[in-house]
């Protein structure tokens, strides 16, 4: 097996795949058999039955625009590396400098503005904190 984090991520991701039964991990897309239903119900002047269906495949879609943001989120979730980022300069004792370094990079950005703004000219459209 492989080593390191990712082998013991296989290894989890398995056992708990391994939990459900055969065939569940496996889904048909209720969308279009709902679509179906709705047809023809409406051809058979079902509006109640229709009334039912067009409420599942608002529940349906509904669901899928949570998913959607969810995995909006997940996508754009970087505080995972920004605290990998963090803990492999302190470990490496640059932590400090860097911190140092920011400051005084956003301290001559500061002095940079106001300067412009002395002269009457736009920051560039940099925003204040």
């Amino acid at each position: 097996m492989e080593m390191g984090w990712l082998g013991k991520a296989r290894e989890v991701i398995e056992s708990q795949i391994g939990t459900y039964p055969d065939g569940a991990t496996l889904r048909d897309d209720p969308i279009p058999s709902l679509h179906a239903q709705l047809a023809a119900f409406q051809q058979a002047g079902h509006q109640a039955n229709a009334a039912e269906v067009i409420m599942k495949l608002k529940n349906e879609n509904g669901k899928r625009q949570r998913w959607a943001f969810k995995n909006s989120l997940r996508r754009h979730n970087h505080l995972g590396l920004l605290h990998a980022l963090l803990l492999g300069l302190a470990k490496a004792g640059k932590l400090d400098a860097a911190k140092e370094g920011m400051k005084k990079t956003m301290r001559e950005r500061r002095e940079w503005v106001a300067e412009m703004r002395a002269k009457g000219v736009g920051a560039g459209g940099m925003d204040e904190d």
